[in-house]
């Protein structure tokens, strides 16, 4: 990954953006590490949504330009699978934990080295965000009020 300091507005800065580009059901969250190693991780609800418990979250990792499935987030826990094409020492397990770890505990976030970006993408609904707002949530206006009401905030 080359910076690019228009990536800068993309970068996530809290808890809650962390959050919604995780569980919005179709996010992206890129963390670099202080050495500008990168790994670039999508979030993506199942398609068939009736099969899994509403809070299953499918996790796949950016690798020579495809994406490739390594576990997935249930109740608010990252783990593996049989289907997982990583094992548990691989760097893309451990930033899939570490941004586990990060959403679960919001003191982590102040002191982490680490950089997370989201890709300027609604995490709900995959449209191009538009407003200052949404790009800061990383999620859409609509989206954002339909994740907040969902949550009752």
């Amino acid at each position: 990954m080359i910076y690019n300091h228009q990536l800068d507005k993309f970068r996530i800065t809290s808890v809650e953006t962390l959050n919604n580009c995780m569980f919005g059901g179709n996010g992206f969250v890129a963390l670099v590490a202080p050495s500008m190693k990168c790994h670039s991780y999508r979030f993506i609800k199942p398609k068939n949504s009736s099969d899994f418990p509403d809070d299953v979250i499918f996790v796949s990792v950016l690798h020579e330009d495809k994406y490739f499935y390594i576990g997935m987030i249930e109740e608010r826990r990252f783990r593996l699978t049989r289907n997982s094409r990583f094992d548990e020492d691989t760097e893309s397990v451990k930033g899939a934990k570490y941004l586990m770890d990060i959403a679960n505990k919001p003191e982590v976030f102040k002191f982490t080295s680490m950089k997370m970006y989201h890709s300027g993408r609604c995490a709900v609904c995959g449209r191009k965000i538009r407003s200052e707002k949404g790009i800061e949530h990383g999620v859409g206006t609509k989206c954002l009020c339909k994740i907040r009401a969902k949550l009752g905030v």
